[in-house]
């Protein structure tokens, strides 16, 4: 995807594996729990919005007490 692509915002579930540091198959069993990230769907492809792993990886902090 290039900078100017509509497409630029979002991510595909290999890209966020790889930047999660997680394996592909636990981000779609996140997906099938209904945990992780939202995406989108568009026909057989699921996306991640940057901004929203951005928001959901904010919303999973613990803080130290």
């Amino acid at each position: 995807m290039t900078a100017n692509s509509p497409l630029s915002e979002y991510m595909s579930r290999d890209e966020l594996a790889r930047d999660l540091k997680r394996h592909p198959r636990t981000i779609k069993r996140w997906h099938l729990q209904r945990k992780g990230p939202p995406y989108i769907k568009i026909a057989n492809a699921i996306l991640y919005k940057r901004s929203d792993v951005a928001a959901w990886l904010e919303s999973q902090r613990v803080e130290n007490h």
